[in-house]
């Protein structure tokens, strides 16, 4: 073996041993792909959760700016009437 060919494999050697500890060690390549992905996981959560936000707040609006909306909602959910109304209700067997 000649000087050059020991140079040629020891430097791809050296190479080998940083490629191996850039992928595999705690902050290495694997590690930051896992994290890239779990990021990405969150802002696609969060950016829902501001879809939901908005869709809520446009719905309380409604609610506060439209008298009908929301006595079809306490009509519905809470079953209020009207004074002169009555209340009837069907039970299923």
């Amino acid at each position: 073996m000649n000087k050059r060919s020991l140079k040629l494999y020891l430097f791809l050697g050296v190479i080998g041993i940083l490629s191996l500890y850039l992928v595999f060690n705690d902050d290495g390549l694997i590690q930051y792909l896992s994290l890239k992905s779990e990021v990405e996981a969150i802002e696609s959560e969060i950016e829902k959760i501001d879809e939901k936000i908005a869709r809520l707040e446009k719905e309380i609006d409604s609610l506060k700016n439209d008298p009908i909306k929301l006595e079809k909602i306490a009509r519905k959910k809470y079953y209020m009437k009207l004074k002169n109304e009555k209340l009837i209700q069907i039970k299923e067997k």
